[in-house]
């Protein structure tokens, strides 16, 4: 897993490139990359410079040129909710233009069926956990952002609460969510308030730059570490040669990980499969009946896929490094996970990533009903 940090100015990059462990640094299209680890995790970290434009521009790189799975949009923005405070931070879970008409976006290749762009759920509930653990003096609330390019003062405010009803307003936001969507990457923005209505105007935004984009990093560093420790590590058939064996020989173990607990599992062969996993008191049991899958958080695409592939029931783990034994798990019925609009949210109700290694071996033994 590698994530590509994305800010638009030198100030909020700044406290990235001071976390990072072995840096280094080469330059694509005029831009500087810096990458190392931060909490760990394997990090790209940039400023692109203000603007749309700007931010798709480096985005893309991020994608092309240096293998990014996620890419996290950092920095400052412009609270527009009358509740937001100077140096609140604002977790971005939808982002939309308020400066392009949507039917130019529906309208035109790729044709998007929306003109706004949901943030990943699995990055989103990673910064949940991470808020819920920072230790912060100020307030931290999760959104809309609307992004143009234009700075936003008192002029134009109006009109874009009416139309929208935002937390804040960026520059760069919705073009590097619209990015990740059309490449299918995960997606986050974590933005701290610089200026309000009550305290407008880019001077406001100059004097308190440094401060917020210091905040902000520390909570993307928390995010990251959250993150890490929930990732679904994504064990699918690569095209990639490398991550091919390496995801093929973390699958074997974990199948003889089961076999050694008296269940019988194999590798699939579908595009869209991981492992299946067949039950030791149902030899006759087609093996279609019981899927396996390690996802990266894509969770609804995973359950379009077992509707396709009529797959009865899923297993979902949450390993890190191939460490099945220390892993949490969640088993059920994909017919239980149908028809709803939010995977992670309604997963957790029903006590999701709650089995550990051994739990998940009691379960399976059970016949499935």
């Amino acid at each position: 897993m590698k994530i590509g940090i994305l800010c638009a100015d030198d100030r909020e990059a700044a406290p990235f490139i001071s976390m990072l462990k072995d840096c280094e640094t080469t330059e694509k299209a005029m831009l500087k990359f810096h990458q190392g680890k931060i909490s760990d995790v394997e990090a790209v970290v940039l400023f692109a410079g203000v603007g749309k434009t700007n931010a798709a521009l480096a985005a893309q790189i991020l994608i092309d040129s240096y293998d990014c799975d996620a890419i996290i949009n950092s920095g400052t923005a412009g609270g527009m909710d009358e509740s937001l405070a100077i140096f609140d931070t604002i977790i971005c879970t939808e982002s939309a233009y308020h400066d392009v008409d949507p039917a130019i976006l529906a309208e035109n290749p790729p044709m998007l069926e929306s003109a706004s762009f949901q943030s990943d759920a699995g990055l989103v509930e990673a910064a949940k956990k991470a808020v819920a653990q920072a230790d912060t003096d100020h307030s931290v609330y999760f959104g809309k952002m609307v992004t143009g390019d234009q700075f936003v003062g008192q002029a134009g405010r109006v009109a874009i609460n009416q139309a929208f009803a935002p937390l804040g307003v960026d520059m760069e936001t919705a073009a590097v969510a619209h990015v990740c969507h059309v490449n299918g990457i995960a997606f986050l923005a974590v933005r701290t308030i610089t200026d309000t209505a009550q305290c407008s105007g880019v001077q406001n935004y100059e004097e308190n730059c440094v401060q917020a984009s210091q905040i902000t990093a520390e909570l993307v560093k928390a995010v990251l570490s959250s993150f890490r420790e929930m990732h679904y590590y994504n064990l699918a058939l690569s095209g990639d040669a490398g991550q091919a064996v390496q995801g093929n020989a973390m699958k074997e173990k974990f199948i003889a990980l089961l076999a050694a607990k008296g269940i019988a599992a194999e590798m699939g062969l579908t595009p869209v499969t991981s492992v299946f996993v067949m039950h030791m008191e149902q030899a006759d049991a087609d093996v279609s009946d019981y899927w396996f899958v390690e996802s990266d958080g894509g969770i609804e695409a995973r359950i379009t896929n077992f509707i396709r592939w009529n797959i009865s029931h899923y297993i979902f783990a949450c390993v890190e490094n191939g460490d099945y034994l220390s892993g949490r798990y969640a088993v059920g019925r994909v017919s239980d996970l149908k028809d709803f609009n939010n995977p992670q949210g309604v997963s957790e109700a029903k006590g999701f990533m709650t089995l550990d290694f051994n739990g998940l071996v009691q379960r399976l033994k059970q016949p499935q009903r």
